[in-house]
């Protein structure tokens, strides 16, 4: 079971829309959190970014930063916080550069869009979580965070609403990574079962834009019932 203390968490691709937010929630808890990207420079300005923000709520941390070789090979989470296009490109890179037996946390929805219009992408192993299991043997692959609204994690410290649906197929990570999600107020981790069905909460995020779109509210979520 992984523990605050020693832990590092890196958001490969952080400096796009959701490795910022998370950074701020998970470091606000104790954890070491790297940024990564293609480009140093960018990636120290997220970091700095994050810091300020802590900081203004009268937390001091440091922020890690570097290019995105470097946090995966320094990182026990590797945080998948890309689009779905740069991930062909990056899948060389994470099988040459992994530690053993790390947590890849996948939240990459496979859609493109064109003409504002979203369209769903259909992979070839069946989702982008399954892709990830076939070319990086040697990590532990769990696909969670898909609907969980960027703008919300950062509007920081008001908690975040919401169910959060984790899969995969090794049960020790997936029990890591909903420790993770329990870490940000009132997000509720939820098993969903095996790596399998990852591809129906990859086509959810795409519907959940779609709704946000008609009816003007963006930050559309999830929350199941009854259980």
């Amino acid at each position: 079971m992984i523990m605050a203390s020693g832990l590092v968490i890196g958001l490969v691709g952080g400096t796009g829309h959701l490795g910022p937010g998370l950074a701020v929630r998970w470091a606000a808890r104790g954890y070491k959190v790297l940024i990564g990207s293609r480009k140093r420079e960018k990636a120290e300005r997220i970091a700095r970014y994050v810091q300020g923000l802590l900081s203004s709520h009268g937390l001091s941390v440091e922020i890690g930063y570097g290019e995105n070789r470097e946090i995966i090979a320094k990182s026990d989470v590797v945080v998948l916080t890309v689009p779905y296009t740069a991930l062909t490109g990056l899948i060389p890179l994470l099988a040459s550069t992994i530690k053993e037996e790390s947590i890849v946390i996948t939240p990459v929805v496979p859609f493109l869009i064109k003409n504002r219009d979203i369209r769903l992408v259909r992979v070839a192993e069946g989702s982008v979580a399954e892709m990830l299991t076939k070319h990086l043997p040697q990590a532990r692959i769990v696909s969670a965070l898909h609907t969980v609204p960027y703008k919300l994690l950062l509007d920081f410290p008001k908690p975040i609403e919401g169910d959060v649906l984790v899969l995969g197929d090794d049960l020790e990570a997936v029990s890591d990574v909903m420790k993770l999600i329990r870490e940000i107020h009132n997000l509720r981790p939820i098993y969903g079962g095996g790596l399998e069905f990852s591809v129906a909460v990859e086509s959810l995020t795409p519907i959940l834009i779609n709704i946000g779109r008609r009816t003007g509210k963006p930050n559309v979520s999830i929350k199941l019932t009854g259980i």
